[in-house]
């Protein structure tokens, strides 16, 4: 896992090894209790005593000779939330948490005819109350950028917020490591069952996946420090995968019922360069699918109020909903909610060319009951209010409106294009006999200026104008000159401006005198022949005898 953030009222020890089960040993050699969340993962209660949350289940398996009294209330209480007898060595449910039990800790008392009676501090945390609410949003330069607030005065610490587009990723993709050759490995959840599919594969291997989790336990020594080990929580059976594309299914056991939260899923390959691990993040819901955390970019959280910016610019990654994983008391939770806003765009193009219409201004009749507006790089991206939106625009450059039109229907989560036909200027503005960068070219029509361009590293400038008469003006190389040019439809012209090298003209112009000079040559030589046949009294037909 990657490393977090940590601001918490405890200590956290971050072990990153899985638990070992205790073996039912003879009991005078062991601890006297084990607990656990089940049967599978139960381990000795001096190692520490889980901290649980809603939907947990303490076990407990004593190993006293006989049956032992047990009873688990609240610290802060006068009631007894559960009191029971278990047999030795036997593992067996104590309770169930539901939510309703009051959070912090919990005395878990044991006592028998022939000891004194043992406590156990337990702890009880419920993680789910963030409330994450959307607070408000903007439009800006092509992002959405979004405010986000929690309960006031929620403890959560360790946040990390992701976003995720409106068809959430429910695949996990697992790079193929080198042991088992290339590809990738995609992975779906369905409840119990996983559903693997190859691509890029050069090599059949062995495939098998593990889930961990990270859970909290209170010290034996202070119930102010907590320490987190990273357990398994579900493995996956094996199966032979590659060379094809075909899901594959794999069944998953649960060793202890699973948290909703963030879990480590660690892929082993076993191919002809022997065993290898892999592993990647997922985020496994109270319900649905699971949401691979590779497919975005985590954003940390350190308050309760906190903002996002997400890019609009490709519209299969807009953001639909909002995930925030974070830490209270040890338990790891996680909130979602919804975007819920009606995203579009509309990308002006100008063909033939397929070019943002960048340099042109927009205007729209949209009013104040209309969608939001933002314009950015030649696209507009708008939240409807209500759909569908039908939209008149105008284009234009320089103050002047030189197209309109209306695009529309247009439907929420879609990406519409406006194709208008253009002619294409390129300038190259020479000063001192050499394309000289750094300059300035601006266009102008009978009236007046409409578009101007910096040249760039060979001294050139494009402009995308619709058909007509335009004047050329360029400056910066020590002066300044001007032409003429006009521009058919959809035209592609390439204009020279300045003070063209004279090197490079003289020489096509001698050139071409030189030329000139040898067919006149060679034409008075024919000349000569033919007449000097003729005095000669030989025919152009005949050869010499």
């Amino acid at each position: 896992m990657k490393p977090r953030a940590l601001a918490a009222p405890f200590v956290i020890a971050l072990l990153g090894v899985p638990l070992l089960l205790a073996a039912p040993a003879a009991a005078s050699a062991q601890p006297p209790f084990d607990l656990g969340w089940g049967p599978s993962t139960m381990f000795p209660a001096t190692g520490g005593t889980p901290v649980y949350s809603v939907g947990d289940q303490l076990w407990l398996r004593s190993h006293f000779q006989g049956d032992v009294t047990i009873s688990v209330a609240p610290v802060f209480s006068s009631s007894t939330s559960v009191s029971m007898l278990i047999p030795p060595d036997t593992p067996t449910m104590v309770m169930r948490f539901n939510g309703s039990e009051p959070e912090g800790l919990w005395t878990l008392k044991a006592a028998n005819t022939s000891t004194p009676p043992l406590f156990f501090d337990v702890s009880f945390a419920a993680s789910d109350s963030a409330n994450l609410t959307i607070s408000g949003h903007r439009l800006e330069q092509g992002s959405l950028a979004l405010n986000f607030s929690t309960a006031a005065g929620f403890p959560f610490y360790d946040g990390q917020a992701c976003v995720l587009g409106v068809n959430g990723p429910s695949t996990a993709t697992i790079q193929v490591p080198p042991a088992a050759g290339t590809g990738s490995v995609y992975l779906q959840r369905n409840g119990t069952t996983l559903t693997a599919t190859t691509a890029g594969t050069n090599q059949n291997f062995s495939f098998s996946a593990e889930l961990y989790y990270s859970y909290s336990f209170l010290s034996p020594n202070s119930t102010d420090t907590l320490v987190s080990r990273s357990v398994r929580v579900a493995v996956s059976d094996s199966v032979t995968l590659g060379g094809t594309r075909l899901p594959t299914s794999l069944s998953l056991e649960s060793d202890t019922p699973m948290r909703p939260g963030t879990y480590d899923l660690r892929a082993f390959f076993e191919g002809q360069g022997g065993l290898a691990l892999a592993s990647t993040e997922v985020i496994i819901p109270a319900s649905g699918p699971w949401v691979w955390i590779g497919a975005c970019q985590e954003t940390p959280v350190y308050s309760n109020d906190f903002s996002l910016t997400a890019s609009l610019k490709d519209p299969a990654t807009w953001p639909g909903t909002v995930w925030l994983t974070y830490k209270v008391y040890g338990v790891e939770g996680f909130a979602e909610v919804p975007v819920g806003l009606n995203l579009a765009s509309v990308s002006f193009l100008g063909e033939p060319w397929g070019v943002r219409l960048s340099s042109y201004t927009f205007s729209s009749n949209a009013s104040s009951a209309g969608p939001e507006l933002d314009v950015s790089n030649g696209t507009v991206y708008m939240i409807m209010k209500s759909s569908p939106v039908t939209l008149n625009y105008t284009l234009g450059l320089g103050g002047r409106d030189l197209f309109s039109g209306m695009v529309g229907p247009i439907l929420p989560f879609t990406a519409s294009t406006v194709r208008i036909d253009v002619s294409r200027l390129t300038v190259i503005y020479f000063a001192a006999g050499k394309p000289y960068a750094g300059g300035n070219v601006s266009i102008s029509d009978a009236k007046g200026e409409l578009a101007s361009s910096p040249t760039g590293a060979s001294g050139s400038a494009v402009f995308y104008l619709p058909a007509g008469a335009y004047n050329i003006t360029a400056s910066g190389g020590g002066g300044s000159t001007s032409r003429s040019v006009s521009l058919a439809p959809q035209a592609d012209l390439s204009v020279d401006i300045g003070d063209m090298p004279t090197g490079e003209n003289s020489q096509p112009l001698m050139l071409g005198l030189l030329v000139a000079a040898t067919v006149a040559a060679l034409a008075n030589v024919s000349l000569l022949v033919r007449g000097w046949r003729k005095r000669r009294g030989l025919s152009g037909s005949r050869g010499l005898r």
